[in-house]
């Protein structure tokens, strides 16, 4: 009975370890692919910033989207700076510094085992870039919302330029004294 239960769980272990290689391998395989979703995602999310960069919004929940969206923008810019670095240093010969050993066997075992096990270094999630997606993909609402409740004929009058700075830096959490004349 204790035969059967250990070989049993043996085979869970190695079925469970074939299939965490397999996942592995198929998310290090497509690092390109996903590289230039990560790329295409910052490019929406940028002209959602650009785009409405001038509209007049007075809506608070439109500004904090906004704020969403620029820090999602910063943090897929700074993760595209890194990755283009990091392969950078990968083709150079060198990872930081540290020079690469003379192709041993075992080395060059290590070398191609390393992606089935995940362990490569800077690698991008799917998860990651799904995110990032996710963020693109809400931009275009985003737009559409700011601009259809932006007419700009209330907003060329000098009292409606006031109120909207007030309505903004209160949305924004900026203390700022307003004087009216």
């Amino acid at each position: 009975m204790a035969g059967i239960v250990g070989s049993a769980v043996v085979q869970e272990v190695v079925s469970g370890g074939f299939s965490l290689m397999r996942n592995n391998h198929e998310e290090m395989a497509s690092q390109r692919h996903l590289i230039e979703r990560l790329k295409w995602a910052h490019l929406e999310l940028e002209f959602a910033l650009e785009r409405t960069q001038r509209m007049p919004m007075i809506e608070v929940s439109l500004l904090k989207v906004r704020m969403m969206i620029k820090l999602a923008f910063e943090e897929s810019r700074d993760l595209l700076y890194k990755q283009q670095t990091l392969r950078a240093n990968l083709e150079g010969g060198t990872e930081q510094g540290v020079t690469t050993l003379a192709p041993s066997l075992p080395n060059r075992i290590m070398h191609a085992v390393k992606p089935f096990f995940g362990t490569e270094k800077g690698s991008i999630s799917g998860s990651c870039v799904r995110r990032f997606e996710m963020f693109a993909h809400k931009t275009d609402k985003f737009v559409r919302d700011v601009e259809s409740g932006c007419s700009l004929a209330p907003y060329r009058g000098n009292e409606m330029r006031l109120v909207l700075q007030v309505i903004t830096s209160a949305a924004l959490g900026s203390n700022i004294d307003v004087f009216l004349l």
